[in-house]
C-alpha cells in the first residue's frame, strides 16, 4: 500500500482528540489549540465525521500505541504540542502500515528474549512519562525564571528519553533491522568541528563572576550537552570508517 504520510495526518489528529478528551479530561478549545484546529473540527473528529478511511488504518495495534503515547506526552504538558511531532509520527506510521506482515518477517530475536525487552522498555517508558509529568508539575509552580527554566529542562530530559525508549519498543515489535542511515563522514567532521568551536566559548568565566546556584547547574547542564554531542559524533565517525574498511 502506499500511503504518504499527509493522509495519515487527519487520522492521527483524530485519534489524539477522542484520547485527549475522553481519556484525559482536555476542554475541545485545549486539544483545539494544540492540534492546530478549530473547535469545531474537534467536535468533527470526535464524532468521526472527519478523517475519512485513514482512521481505520489506524486501528493497527502498534499505530494506536505510539499515537496513545503522544497522547499522554500532550496530557503531561498541559496540551502542548508541537506539529512536527505529528509529522514525524505521521511517517512512523506509513512505515508500519506498508510494511510486511509480521509472518513474513523473519523474526530477529527469540519470542521469550523480545517479550522480557519489552516489558523492561514499557516499564521505563511509563517512568520516563510520569517523571515529566512531575517535574513539569513542580516548575509551574516556580516563581523564579530561572528555576523554572531548570526542572523544565530536566521535564524535557524525561521526555527526550521516553521518545528514544518509544521508537526502541516500536523497532523491536516490528522486528526492524534497518541499514544505519548517517551523514557522510565529511559532514559529520563538520558538526563535529562545530561543536569543538562552541568549547572554546566556554563559559566558565560566567559560572564563576555570577556566583549563583541555579545559573551554575544550567551552565553545566549546557557543558554536559555539548560534551555528550561530541562524543556522539565522535561515534559516529568511527563507526562510519569502520563500515567503509
Amino acid at each position: 500500500m502506499n500511503l504518504r504520510a499527509e493522509k495519515i495526518i487527519p487520522g492521527v489528529r483524530a485519534v489524539l482528540a477522542r484520547l485527549l478528551v475522553e481519556k484525559y479530561g482536555l476542554k475541545k478549545v485545549e486539544v483545539a489549540r494544540a492540534l492546530g484546529l478549530s473547535p469545531q473540527a474537534v467536535t468533527q473528529y470526535l464524532t468521526g465525521a472527519r478523517a475519512g478511511d485513514v482512521a481505520e488504518m489506524l486501528k493497527h495495534q502498534q499505530v494506536l500505541t505510539l499515537i496513545e503515547d503522544l497522547a499522554a506526552k500532550i496530557a503531561a504538558r498541559g496540551g502542548q504540542l508541537m506539529q512536527a511531532e505529528i509529522i514525524d509520527l505521521a511517517f512512523e506510521i506509513a512505515s508500519i502500515i506498508q510494511s510486511k506482515p509480521e509472518e513474513e518477517k523473519k523474526e530477529a530475536i527469540p519470542t521469550d528474549v523480545k517479550e522480557k525487552l519489552l516489558k523492561t522498555l514499557r516499564a521505563r517508558l511509563q517512568a520516563e512519562q510520569e517523571a515529566a509529568e512531575l517535574f513539569m508539575g513542580v516548575a509551574a509552580k516556580m516563581r523564579n525564571d530561572l528555576s523554572r527554566l531548570l526542572f523544565r529542562q530536566i521535564a524535557s530530559d524525561s521526555i527526550r528519553h521516553a521518545d528514544i525508549v518509544m521508537a526502541t519498543i516500536s523497532a523491536i515489535e516490528r522486528g526492524e533491522d534497518a541499514p544505519v542511515d548517517f551523514p557522510e563522514e565529511k559532514e559529520l567532521k563538520k558538526l563535529l568541528e562545530n561543536e569543538e568551536t562552541a568549547h572554546v566559548h566556554s563559559l566558565e568565566d560566567v559560572r564563576h563572576l555570577i556566583q549563583n546556584d541555579v545559573i551554575g547547574l544550567l551552565i553545566d547542564s549546557i557543558e554536559a550537552d555539548e560534551e555528550k554531542h561530541a562524543k556522539i559524533l565522535a561515534k559516529l565517525i568511527s563507526i562510519k570508517q569502520q563500515k567503509r574498511q
